[in-house]
């Protein structure tokens, strides 16, 4: 893993994302290294294109002092921490940019205005749980299986989904908003019934269909005849009829929604 420090000039970037107006990314790139990862396109704009995506992260690592200046400038709005890396990523836990980065949001008047939404697939959010529930904002954890040995191979560097599924209930008994990003599906991985049964007390979920672009498809694809050959067989109307397979993925939500009483914002689809 190649690691930089950088210095950044912005810290709050428009975002595109319906609901969103800033986001927030504290590294370029990523150490969780999903298999099923499409933001590798930001390789071309980071100067990392002959790099493999998951094997490089520039830490922006003054990114705290630069957000504290623009919170004075900058209109307040909503907040998204992060979309095209995971600022919970295990170099977090040495650097802490995303803590400095709530201390700043904390210590202005003007940053407390803002609406701040966590989204991640690690429990080291739990650290951060008192500052984030001072700001009062919204975490989110992805997590798209119940059982490690699926997240381990999948989501090599993330935390397993048991830890996922407890920081989600420790948010949520604190009193914390708190949602579950369930995605990808992965047929025959994503136990969805499960997931929404093990889920259904939290304030609400989104879930997300596969992002089946050629990149994804070849990195995917071989982990799964290595480690999931029987699992595989289930791949089969998404690869051959991706509209078929969305209908009846959202049919499957909103059976689920109705039954478990988890409130679904929107089955996301690429």
């Amino acid at each position: 893993m190649q690691v930089k420090e950088i210095q950044c000039k912005s810290a709050l970037t428009p975002c595109g994302i319906e609901g969103i107006d800033y986001a927030l990314n504290h590294y370029v790139g990523c150490q969780h290294a999903c298999s099923y990862c499409y933001a590798d396109f930001m390789k071309r704009f980071t100067g990392h294109s002959g790099e493999n995506w998951g094997s490089f992260v520039d830490a922006r690592v003054n990114i705290h002092e630069v957000l504290a200046k623009e919170l004075e400038k900058k209109k307040p709005g909503s907040v998204w921490i992060s979309s095209v890396t995971d600022a919970y990523q295990p170099l977090e836990k040495k650097l802490s940019l995303a803590r400095k980065c709530l201390e700043s949001f904390a210590g202005s008047p003007k940053g407390r205005k803002f609406e701040i939404e966590v989204l991640t697939k690690s429990s080291l959010v739990e650290r951060d749980f008192a500052l984030l529930k001072e700001l009062d904002a919204e975490v989110g954890l992805t997590v798209n299986t119940l059982q490690d040995r699926h997240s381990k191979a999948i989501e090599p560097f993330a935390s397993p989904a048991s830890e996922r599924i407890k920081a989600l209930k420790k948010a949520k008994n604190l009193g914390l908003k708190t949602y579950a990003f369930i995605g990808p599906v992965l047929p025959g991985i994503t136990d969805l019934k499960g997931l929404f049964e093990e889920l259904k007390d939290l304030d609400y979920a989104f879930v997300e269909m596969l992002n089946a672009k050629p990149t994804v498809i070849a990195r995917l694809l071989p982990l799964m005849k290595k480690e999931f050959p029987e699992e595989l067989k289930e791949w089969e109307l998404l690869l051959k009829d991706s509209e078929a397979y969305y209908a009846g993925l959202k049919k499957e939500v909103k059976e689920l929604e109705k039954s478990t009483g988890l409130k679904v914002e929107a089955v996301v689809r690429h």
